[in-house]
Formats: structure tokens, sequence, C-alpha cells
């Protein structure tokens, strides 16, 4: 008779019979038994549900609830900073002002950009970038409002001590705001803020690092008629050194200029509204700078020129 490993087959067969047959009891036993309580788990998993869902209605509720308690709380804020803003407005207006309107979008933007500001300082930026605005509209960007919305209290405070150091340099066709880069002008920035601090401010896009050089021809920066700031105006005029024969020979041999530092058109734009008070020592060391270089600064009348 054959085998496979010294079991006959004749063996396996006669076990396998019974092994399927139990297989077969045991299947239907526990199908009959579990039955029941596969039911009874189905109703209470069912009942748990229904639990869950009033439970689940119930939170629900209480989130809205308290989200509608939130969102009331945050526009009464809201209302109150954009009323704060408005109110301090009326007193940076201008004597006159244009007949001009501002666009409705740039005051959308406004009221949804300041509406979160509560500092007491930013709101008093805002609301002389409103009073200017209303008062000349187009002088002030969507996107210098998107910039000043990022700024916090701190970083105002350190670009109002850098436009310290700026003067508006005039000539017929444009108005652009720089510093005057030179040993006394750098000596007082300094004083002012840490070096860290202008990079941040180049960083987020109030002054430009890319430092330009003016061609100073006989005495006069080739570009800028004059400079100005609050209510200091000066021309630029050949230095009395010119005057004197040996110190004009040293100048003549090498191209004379000084080199600028200036604001973007965002720091440009918010240079108007930080209300930085002009120094004597801004003054005296841009003089200084310039001067070796062979220029100077004349006072000049406020008048319209």
């Amino acid at each position: 008779m054959t085998s496979v490993g010294g079991v006959s087959l004749i063996d396996l067969k006669g076990v396998a019979e019974p092994v399927t047959k139990l297989i077969d009891v045991i299947s239907k036993g526990i199908g009959v038994a579990y039955e029941p309580t596969h039911i009874k788990r189905i109703a209470k998993a069912n009942a748990d549900a229904q639990k869950i869902a009033v439970r689940a209605n119930i939170e629900a509720e209480e989130i809205r609830a308290r989200a509608s308690t939130r969102l009331a709380q945050v526009e009464v804020r809201r209302q109150k900073n954009i009323e704060v803003i408005a109110e301090r407005a009326f007193s940076e207006l201008p004597s006159t002002a244009s007949s001009q309107t501002p666009s409705e979008d740039w005051v959308s933007s406004f009221f949804n950009l300041c509406q979160d500001v509560s500092d007491d300082e930013l709101q008093t930026l805002w609301a002389r970038l409103l009073a200017g605005e209303v008062s000349n509209p187009g002088q002030y960007s969507i996107r210098t409002l998107q910039t000043l919305k990022t700024l916090n209290s701190r970083e105002a405070a350190v670009f109002a001590k850098y436009c310290a150091t700026v003067w508006t340099f005039v000539n017929k066709n444009e108005r652009v705001c720089a510093r005057v880069i030179g040993a006394e002008n750098n000596a007082f920035l300094n004083s002012l803020v840490q070096h860290m601090d202008v990079i941040h401010l180049a960083e987020i896009g109030l002054i430009s690092y890319k430092n330009l050089r003016t061609i100073v021809s006989n005495g006069r920066p080739k570009e800028y008629d004059y400079i100005e700031r609050s209510d200091r105006r000066f021309s630029l005029t050949p230095s009395s050194v010119w005057y004197n024969p040996l110190s004009w020979l040293a100048f003549i041999l090498l191209p004379q200029s000084f080199e600028m530092e200036f604001l973007t058109e965002i720091g440009t734009e918010l240079f108007q509204v930080v209300g930085a008070e002009v120094e004597t020592q801004l003054t005296v060391a841009t003089a200084a700078d310039l001067r070796s270089v062979g220029i100077r600064m004349k006072t000049l009348p406020l008048t319209p020129l």
C-alpha cells in the first residue's frame, strides 16, 4: 500500500472526514451561539451612535454659540480701532485739500487693513495716512498700506529713528528721499539705531541697500538742486573751498561724488507720516559730509520753488 512519510493514504482519508465534520459543527455552533450577542451589540452600537449624535449636536451648538460670541467681540474691537483712527485723522488734516476723493478700492483696503491695529502709536500712523490720502488722493499706495499692516510698534519706532537721518533731494523732475553716507552722518545714524536694525529695514522693503553715488561737478551735485525736510530747505552750492586754489587743485585731480542710501517707494511714502523731528545734529553732519566734496548747504526760504 502506498505510503507518504510512513503514513498510509487510507489512514489520511479516514482522518479527513471526521475533521471536516468537526469543523462544520463548530462553525454552526459558533454561528448560532454568536448571533444573539451580535444582535445585542448592534443594538447597543446604534444606541451609542444616537447618543454620540445628540452629544455632537449639543457640542456643535455650544461651539456655534462661542463662535458667535467671539466674532461679536472681535467686531466690537475692530469697530473701536477704526473709530479711534478715524477720529485722529481729523486732527491730522491740512488746512487745504484736493477736490478729488480717494478711490473706493483704497478706502476699502484701508479700513480692512487697519481694523486690527490697536497699538496707540501705529494708530496714529494710520490716521496720518488717512488724512493725507483724503487731502491729496493718490499719494499712498495700497501696497504701502499692506506693508504698514505688517509692521509692529518696534519696527515703526526704528524706522522713525532712521528717518531722522533722511533728506528729500529735489530737482525739476523728481523728489527722492535718502540719507547722505559719510563719516559724520554714519556716526549720527549709529547713535540712533543699530546696524542690524538698518539691515532689517532693508529686508522688509523700507530702504534700499543699492547705494548710489551722485557725481559732483564744480561743487554742485549733477542730479539735485536742493534738499529739504520739514521746515528746512538748503541749496547745494560750491563750497568756499573751491575758491582756494590749493584746495581746488586737490579736488580737480579726482572725480568727486558722494554716496546716498535711498528709501524705497514704500519707505518714501511712510517717511511722510512717521513724524521724525529734524535734529540740529543732522544738519551739522550732512553739511560736514557734503563740504568734504566741495558742496555748501545754504539756507533757502520755504516758499514754493
